[in-house]
């Protein structure tokens, strides 16, 4: 298996969007949209991250819980 990732930056606006209590962050990449709920405890009025880590953790988080119920 090949564990190898290829990456580019991407530079494009955002925008962030409270929502109850979760912050959610929203893009437009290669024509698509792209949208994401931050995890828990992250502002980002006062947060600095990467988005793309975000997305990378969310998606974690979801192959891990596939996972589970597979």
């Amino acid at each position: 298996m090949n564990t190898q990732t290829k990456t580019k930056t991407i530079d494009t606006e955002v925008l962030f969007q409270k929502i109850a209590n979760t912050w959610y962050v929203f893009a437009e990449v290669d024509g698509e949209f792209l949208f994401r709920a931050l995890p828990q405890g992250v502002d980002p009025k006062t947060t600095q991250f990467d988005f793309m880590q975000v997305v990378a953790d969310q998606e974690k988080k979801a192959e891990k819980n596939f996972e589970m119920v597979a």
